[in-house]
C-alpha cells in the first residue's frame, strides 16, 4: 500500500523558505494555465490541452479560482494537515493487515473503480475494431495484416466470448468486463513499478499520485480500446525490470511480460528490446553485459535508428502514417515545422503533464541531479524515450494527438520518470507537502473533463462530431468508411441526432454497397422517424446481404407490417 506518513519537521528559514515555496508552486501552475487557457485558443478539441471546453466558462473560472487559492502554501499546508491523520489512521490500521488481505483489497478497489469510470463509448474508435474482432469465427481471428500485429489482443477479444457462457449475453458488458480486467492489470503493474523504483512511502506517494496525472490512467478505467492490455504488461516489465536490475529479482519476468507485451501489440517492440538490453547492462553480473554499449551509446543508437526508419518510410513507401520530411504544395506540415512540435507540445502535456512541470521546475531550481545517474531512472527515462520516439514520426493525422492511445503507453514511464526526479530532487519535508498537493490539484484538473467526457457519451460524441465528419478515420479511404457505422449509431442512439447520423451511414453505404450493417442501421434510423416504407427497402437490402440473420429478417417484418398500415409513410 502507498501512503503518507507524518514527515519530520525540518524546515528552513522563513524568507528561504516562502521563495523556495513559490519556485515549486510555478511549474505545475503553469501546466495548469496552459490546460485553461487551450480551452480557449484551441480549436481542436480532441487533444489535451481543451478537455475543460466540455464545461460552461462559469465552471472553467470557478476552477481556476479555487486552484489559485488553494495553491497558495500557506493554505496548502494547512489542507495537508487537516488530511494528515485520516491517511496515517489508515497506514496504521493496514500495517496489521496481512499481505494477501491488504493486495486483494487494492484489486477489488481497482476493480470496482474500473467498473463505476467505465467508459459508456462501446463502438467508436478501437471499440469498433474490438466489436469485428469479437465478431468472426475463432477459426478466421487473423483476417487483416493488423491483426498479425497484436495476436495475443485477437486471441483475448476472441476469447471473451466464453463469457457469455456464464450468462453474459450482452456484448457491451462482455467488452466491459474485459477493460476491467486488463485496468486492473494495470493498476497492479503501476503499483508493482512504484514500489519496486523506491522504498521509501513519501517517495512511493509522489510516484503513485504523478502517474494518476497522467492522462494515460484513463485507459485503467474501463475505456474500450486495444491499447490498455499493451499498456499494462508493459507496466508489468519496466517492474521487472527495475527488480532485476536492483538484484531483487530474477531476469525470467522480463522475458515473460515482454513477450507477451510484443504479442500484444507489435509497436512496443522497440520499448521491450531497449528494457531488455539496459536490464543486462545495468545488472552487470550477465557474460552478455560487457558487449551491450552504455547507455548513452544505446540512447545515441535509437535517436539514429528513428531517424533512419523515419527517413525509410518516407523514402520507401508511399503510406502516409510517417511525418513528411519536407513540407509541399498541399500539405505543409512537415518533421520540424512549428505546427508540428506544437502537436507534440499538446501531446506530451496530455499524457505526461508533470514531466511538463518538472523540466519547467529544473530551469527554476539548482538541485542534486546525482539521481540522474541512478538505474531506476535511467530504466524508465530510456523505456519511455524510445516511445517518444516513435511518436515523433506518427503522423498526427492518423496518429499520436487525433489518436492518443495509439502510444499512450509511453506517457507512463515519462510521467514516472518525472514523479522519481521529483521525490530525490524534493527532500524537505514542507516541500513534499506542498508537492503532494499540487499533484492531487493537476491529477484532478485533468482527470475530472477527461472521466466525464468518457462516461457522459452524449456528450463526448456531440464534441467530437464537427471533427469526426473531416477526420481521417472517417473518410471512404480508411478501410472504407468503417467508422461512420458505429459513430453513426452513437448519433442516433445516445443523441437522438437522426440527421447527423444519416450521412455517416449513406458514407459507409456509398464506400462499401454490400455492407449490411450499413444498410441495417439506416433502416433503423427510418423506422425510428416513422417512415416504414424505406426502412422496409433498406432491412431487405441488409437481409439479401445476411440472410442468416434472425434480427434483420424480424426488423424486416415489422417494417413491412407498418408500411402495410400507414401506406402514406
Amino acid at each position: 500500500m502507498i501512503m503518507l506518513p507524518e514527515l519530520p519537521n525540518d524546515n528552513p528559514p522563513e524568507v528561504y523558505r516562502t521563495r523556495s515555496d513559490w519556485k515549486l508552486v510555478a511549474p505545475f501552475a503553469f501546466v495548469v494555465a496552459l490546460q485553461v487557457i487551450g480551452t480557449f485558443v484551441n480549436d481542436n478539441n480532441v487533444w489535451g490541452v481543451n478537455l475543460w471546453s466540455i464545461f460552461p466558462v462559469w465552471a472553467i473560472v470557478a476552477v481556476t479560482a479555487v486552484y489559485v487559492l488553494v495553491s497558495v502554501p500557506s493554505v496548502s499546508l494547512r489542507l495537508y494537515q487537516h488530511g494528515e491523520p485520516v491517511v496515517a489512521l489508515i497506514f496504521d490500521i493496514s500495517k496489521r493487515w496481512p499481505k494477501g488481505v491488504k493486495w486483494t483489497l487494492v484489486t477489488l478497489l481497482f476493480a470496482v473503480l474500473a467498473w463505476l469510470l467505465r467508459s459508456r463509448a462501446l463502438i467508436y474508435g478501437d471499440g469498433f475494431v474490438v466489436v469485428s474482432i469479437s465478431d468472426r469465427p475463432f477459426a478466421n481471428a487473423f483476417v487483416t495484416l493488423h491483426d498479425y500485429y497484436r495476436p495475443l489482443t485477437i486471441l483475448i477479444q476472441q476469447s471473451s466470448q466464453m463469457l457469455r457462457y456464464l450468462g453474459l449475453d450482452d456484448k457491451e458488458t462482455i467488452f466491459w468486463t474485459m477493460r476491467v480486467i486488463e485496468g486492473v492489470i494495470g493498476w497492479l503493474g503501476l503499483l508493482r513499478l512504484v514500489r519496486s523504483a523506491t522504498d521509501e512511502s513519501v517517495s512511493r506517494a509522489i510516484m503513485f499520485l504523478t502517474a494518476l496525472t497522467s492522462g494515460c490512467v484513463v485507459l485503467l478505467l474501463g475505456w474500450v480500446e486495444l491499447y490498455v492490455l499493451p499498456t499494462a504488461l508493459l507496466l508489468w516489465l519496466l517492474a521487472s525490470a527495475v527488480r532485476y536490475v536492483k538484484h531483487t529479482g530474477s531476469f525470467w519476468p522480463i522475458g515473460i511480460f515482454g513477450l507477451l507485451a510484443m504479442a500484444s501489440s507489435a509497436v512496443i517492440a522497440p520499448v521491450t528490446i531497449m528494457v531488455v538490453l539496459l536490464s543486462l547492462k545495468l545488472h552487470g553480473d550477465v557474460p552478455l553485459a560487457r558487449w551491450i554499449p552504455r547507455p548513452r551509446v544505446l540512447l545515441l543508437l535509437v535517436v539514429l535508428l528513428a531517424i533512419g526508419a523515419g527517413v525509410a518510410f518516407n523514402l520507401l513507401t508511399e503510406v502516409n502514417f510517417v511525418v513528411p520530411l519536407v513540407a509541399t504544395s498541399i500539405n505543409p506540415y512537415w518533421t520540424l515545422s512549428p505546427r508540428h512540435l506544437a502537436d507534440l507540445i499538446n501531446l506530451m502535456l496530455f499524457v505526461s503533464p508533470v514531466l511538463i512541470a518538472f523540466l519547467v521546475m529544473t530551469f527554476l531550481n539548482r538541485a542534486d541531479r546525482r539521481w540522474m545517474k541512478e538505474p531506476t531512472a535511467i530504466l524508465i527515462g530510456l523505456a519511455g524515450f524510445t516511445c517518444m520516439l516513435v511518436t515523433f514520426w506518427l503522423n498526427p493525422v492518423l496518429g499520436a494527438p487525433c489518436d492518443w492511445d495509439l502510444l499512450s503507453f509511453f506517457g507512463f514511464p515519462m510521467t514516472l520518470l518525472a514523479g522519481y526526479a521529483l521525490s530525490k530532487m524534493v527532500t524537505d519535508a514542507r516541500q513534499r507537502r506542498l508537492l503532494t498537493v499540487q499533484l492531487m490539484l493537476v491529477a484532478a484538473i485533468l482527470l475530472v473533463p477527461n472521466v466525464y467526457d468518457k462516461t457522459h457519451l452524449d456528450t463526448a460524441v456531440r464534441r467530437i462530431e464537427p471533427l469526426a465528419w473531416n477526420d481521417i478515420h472517417y473518410q471512404p479511404s480508411y478501410y472504407q468508411a468503417h467508422r461512420c457505422i458505429s459513430f453513426g449509431s452513437l448519433l442516433l442512439q445516445n443523441c437522438g441526432e437522426d440527421r447527423l447520423a444519416e450521412k455517416y451511414f449513406r458514407r459507409r453505404i456509398q464506400a462499401k454497397p454490400d455492407d449490411e450493417l450499413g444498410w441495417y442501421n439506416l433502416g433503423v434510423l427510418f423506422f425510428k422517424r416513422q417512415q416504414y416504407r424505406q426502412a422496409a427497402d433498406c432491412f431487405e437490402r441488409a437481409v439479401e446481404l445476411k440472410p442468416s440473420s434472425v434480427e434483420y429478417r424480424k426488423s424486416l417484418q415489422a417494417a413491412s407490417v407498418e408500411a402495410m398500415h400507414h401506406p402514406g409513410q
